[in-house]
């Protein structure tokens, strides 16, 4: 009788060499890396070189970062494929599948090199300028200002629903990701204002993408609606890392909070340390010590009950 076929007893025999990715990558070029590491190392450094040599670096359409800053608006409103590498996310684009995503080694790259925040600091002004803002410093803070071109430029996406509202969510979100917070911010309270979001000029809808990228965990992707979950584990880490420094800090803001209310219980300035010491010599002198006397409170030993007892019956023996 013929037995039935079993998977789980069929074994295939084992090759003389293992066939892995690295045997069949020395097959063709025994004095390279893997193929897979190759394949990483060439996405990480897509976005870098790409920021890393403005005259250089090249993205998938062979344009380097100069040539795109130099577009006309209508280039710019009217090219779809620029964007996803201009401003990158760590989300891969479903309209751009070409276009590198951020990963840890460009996250790392951009908070650890000025030159590159610089550089797309330059992309950002530019796109600003597209949509008629401008960014300014101020008190050394920034603000993002109406342009004079705004009201030309605002015609092109100031309505209740146009395609620039998600370039606007991509913006935001990856200027966060890469290092420029405060630019980020800056901008989207720009776009907050009255004048903008209000009367239905920009839908509810795009106002609620604009704010998640703006506020929420980078881990978190605007298009998510969850709440909760970790996202890209180097995202998640760097939020676990700042929570906690920011923990940090505020137990210590809270121990000098402390401290100063302490001593202005004194009736002292906490930072005068001249106020300090006099206002302590002046608790002293309360507490029946002599303002000249250089001791200061505690420093005097405290009379002993038998001393005490004593020198109460010497005064009752002469009365």
């Amino acid at each position: 009788m013929r037995k039935l076929f079993n998977p789980r007893n069929f074994v295939l025999a084992r090759p003389k060499r293992a066939i892995t990715l690295q045997s069949m990558h020395d097959t063709y070029n025994p004095s390279s890396k893997p193929l897979l590491q190759i394949a990483r190392m060439t996405t990480q450094s897509k976005l870098v070189r790409f920021y890393e040599h403005p005259n250089g670096g090249k993205d998938f359409k062979g344009r380097t970062l100069s040539s795109i800053l130099q577009w006309h608006d209508d280039d710019l409103e009217d090219s779809h494929n620029y964007i996803q590498t201009l401003f990158p996310l760590p989300e891969g684009s479903p309209f751009n599948s070409q276009a590198p995503p951020i990963d840890k080694a460009t996250f790392d790259a951009f908070h650890s090199r000025p030159e590159l925040r610089g550089r797309l600091r330059e992309s950002f002004v530019r796109i600003l300028s597209f949509y008629g803002f401008e960014l300014q410093e101020r008190d050394g803070g920034l603000k993002v200002s109406p342009a004079t071109n705004f009201s030309t430029a605002s015609e092109n996406w100031v309505r209740p629903f146009d395609h620039n509202h998600l370039r606007i969510t991509r913006i935001i979100r990856s200027l966060r990701v890469l290092g420029l917070e405060r630019e980020a911010e800056a901008f989207f309270v720009a776009l907050e204002q009255p004048s903008l979001a209000g009367k239905g000029r920009i839908s509810s809808k795009s106002l609620m993408f604009w704010t998640r990228a703006a506020k929420r965990p980078l881990y978190l992707a605007p298009i998510d609606d969850r709440d909760g979950g970790e996202g890209a584990d180097f995202l998640y880490e760097f939020e676990k890392r700042r929570q906690e420094r920011q923990d940090g800090e505020d137990v210590e803001a809270e121990s000098i909070h402390g401290e100063r209310k302490a001593r202005t219980s004194y009736g002292v300035d906490v930072d005068d340390k001249e106020s300090v010491s006099k206002g302590f010599k002046m608790k002293a002198t309360d507490h029946g010590n002599d303002q000249g006397n250089k001791e200061t409170i505690g420093s005097r030993k405290p009379v002993s009950a038998k001393r005490k007892i004593n020198e109460v019956e010497a005064l009752e023996a002469k009365g």
